[in-house]
């Protein structure tokens, strides 16, 4: 190691032990983040920004844009694995199992500790076969997490799952939207004066982008816009081996500002993964009145009522699903019935207010 690259770990390490050695605040991670993008990491900002407690990101932004820069993330999850949490009034996990087991140390030592289940991985969503690391983080949720003082899951269907297969109770705490973000928000231009149908996801076969670039094919006098990782046309037509329509513009990774306008903007959003949790962009986009049209399948079911407040399709069903996109783009009452569900039952207020109640009663069984 050269003196620049040791001269950056000492700052690290120094900024890190100032950072996470804060008695009493809730220390909340792990979520590594690339530019502050991500489904997790998203939810993890959004719990600091709307608490009345005191949050301690782990990692926070400065560590992330410095791992980032130097391309040194072993170095920082090696430091922050090793952090003393038990300094902390209340530990809360998600995901990371380097995470969860620095949390259940720091249990056996006094602090209470919360965990959050956001989702399993499920052999049938990947081709059948789990890779070793989707194994590990299944096993840690399972086998670990289920020791937490208290378990959350984000929705009702995980609830009866984790009870139901594996004996682990929870509440149900659902992910939140920034109500107030989304309506402050400003749309993009749209690509044709038609509007566009938008997908927000990844070339991930768990969220099934084939579908809605089959469904671009179906609706060729209509535009389609798809954002997100690696959704860019050289490699999405290289791993489809087939060629993009004319009708379907693919942008890749955008920032979640620009995906919030993006969102906007469009008349119409899909969803075709064959598995989710509870999807924030779904909410976000009820937030802003836009139709929705999701699979019925674990969380997205849990979130729209069909006809009402959105439309639900039976997963890989092609013309059902061309049918309520059509509806969707003509409706003139699902827009405002899902901005009223959401306001009512996920706005972040409301949300973060249920997980401050959680923080303050372990904080004064601990006491």
């Amino acid at each position: 190691m050269g003196i620049t690259s040791s001269i950056g770990s000492i700052r690290l390490r120094a900024h890190l032990y100032r950072q996470y050695s804060i008695k009493k605040s809730i220390a909340l991670g792990y979520a590594r983040s690339r530019q502050g993008v991500g489904g997790v990491r998203n939810h993890l900002n959004a719990i600091k920004a709307h608490s009345s407690k005191k949050i301690t990101l782990i990692p926070d932004q400065w560590a992330c844009a410095w791992a980032e820069k130097h391309n040194r993330w072993k170095d920082l999850e090696h430091i922050l694995f090793n952090l003393p949490l038990e300094q902390f009034g209340v530990v809360h996990s998600h995901v990371s199992p380097d995470f969860i087991r620095a949390c259940e140390t720091a249990h056996a030592k006094g602090t209470p500790w919360v965990h959050t289940y956001h989702t399993l991985y499920f052999p049938e969503d990947w081709g059948g076969t789990l890779a070793p690391w989707q194994e590990e983080i299944n096993q840690h949720l399972i086998e670990c997490a289920s020791k937490a003082d208290v378990r959350i899951s984000i929705s009702r269907w995980l609830h009866d799952l984790l009870e139901k297969e594996y004996g682990i109770t929870s509440l149900v705490i659902p992910n939140g939207v920034d109500t107030d973000k989304c309506l402050a928000v400003g749309a993009v231009s749209q690509p044709s004066a038609g509007g566009y149908v938008l997908f927000s996801g990844s070339l991930n076969p768990v969220k099934n982008p084939e579908l809605f670039i089959d469904l671009a094919k179906v609706l060729p006098d209509m535009q389609f816009l798809m954002i997100g990782k690696d959704l860019l046309p050289k490699q999405v037509s290289k791993y489809y081996g087939k060629p993009i329509p004319k009708n379907l513009k693919l942008l890749g990774p955008v920032s979640h500002e620009t995906a919030l306008a993006y969102t906007k903007a469009a008349h119409a959003i899909v969803v075709t993964s064959h598995s989710e949790g509870l999807p924030t962009s779904v909410m976000e986009a009820m937030a802003m009145g836009r139709p929705v049209i999701v699979p019925n399948s674990f969380g997205c079911g849990d979130l729209v009522e069909h006809e009402k407040t959105g439309y639900v399709y039976q997963p890989g069903n092609l013309e059902q699903l061309r049918e309520y996109v059509l509806q969707g783009i003509d409706s003139k009452e699902v827009g405002p019935n899902a901005i009223d569900m959401i306001n009512r039952e996920y706005a972040w207020s409301s949300v973060a207010s249920r997980l401050d109640a959680v923080y303050a009663d372990m904080m004064a069984n601990y006491a």
